[in-house]
């Protein structure tokens, strides 16, 4: 389906469980694909669950039996380890492909997302969204590897959470209505692990999300909500693989509302403070 070009788009943020399992990522292609039927789509993927870690476990592994006298580049180590996300987006983008959508995976370096270079710890200096533009104009899904920016040539990732910030950093780059993150309770008011009776949160501003992460809930990295606040950027949770209200948090809103929330609407938008560039 040919969707009228300039219309709005929304950047959908899918992580570790949402593609643990190939019924779980089938399940989030079809979840895509009906947020494609009347809005431009960009997909940013966190490696399946459990991956990055036994990514890292293996990097170090390598280290202590070779144990020779070279200091290997940190580059190097990085891009084994942002392997994971590579393959998901992968993975995303030929389930999207079976259902008739086209897609394209994408590294850092090819979704033009620069960064400072440190190694485990690096910035997103600059989103260059030309590319991902590009794809969109051809009708085309950039599926977005996250975790990782690119300097000089070499991967280098963020740290901890940092499939959100390329998320939340894309959206902001491209201006995007929303950025939607798949999660498996979608957003309540308190931590579903620990608390399993959590009342489901309907709207709610920015205080109420950094009450949230503050008292230790995981449903958003610390440093995505950050710059989602800082760019205006709409953030809406929505419950996977199960369906379930939607909740949203807007620019400018204080208020907690519980109740079920339709999707994401418009919202300001304010400069994404990582340097978007055509």
């Amino acid at each position: 389906m040919r969707l009228p070009q300039g219309g709005t788009v929304i950047v959908i943020k899918l992580g570790g469980d949402a593609v643990a399992t190939p019924e779980h990522i089938a399940a989030a292609a079809r979840r895509i694909a009906r947020e494609r039927a009347t809005r431009e789509v960009v997909v940013v993927v966190s490696a399946r669950r459990g991956v990055t870690d036994q990514l890292l476990a293996l990097v170090a592994a390598v280290g202590r039996h070779t144990a020779g006298p070279g200091a290997p580049n940190a580059a190097v180590a990085d891009r084994a380890v942002a392997s994971g996300e590579i393959v998901a987006a992968s993975l995303v983008a030929l389930a999207l492909e079976h259902l008739g959508l086209p897609a394209r995976a994408l590294d850092a370096r090819e979704a033009g997302l620069e960064g400072d270079g440190r190694s485990g710890g690096s910035r997103i200096t600059r989103i260059r969204t030309g590319r991902l533009r590009a794809l969109l104009r051809r009708n085309l899904i950039p599926v977005v590897a996250g975790f990782q920016t690119h300097h000089n040539g070499e991967l280098a990732l963020l740290g901890r959470g940092g499939s959100d910030v390329t998320a939340v950093a894309i959206a902001a780059a491209l201006g995007a209505e929303a950025c939607v993150l798949l999660k498996r309770a979608g957003l309540r008011d308190a931590d579903p692990v620990r608390h399993p009776h959590a009342r489901h949160v309907g709207v709610a501003g920015f205080d109420v999300l950094d009450a949230l992460l503050q008292e230790g809930s995981r449903v958003l990295a610390v440093d995505a909500a950050r710059l989602a606040r800082r760019c205006g950027v709409p953030l809406t949770f929505v419950p996977f693989p199960e369906e379930g209200p939607v909740s949203r948090i807007l620019p400018g809103s204080s208020s907690l509302r519980p109740g079920t929330t339709r999707g994401p609407a418009p919202g300001p938008r304010a400069e994404a403070g990582v340097g978007p560039s055509p």
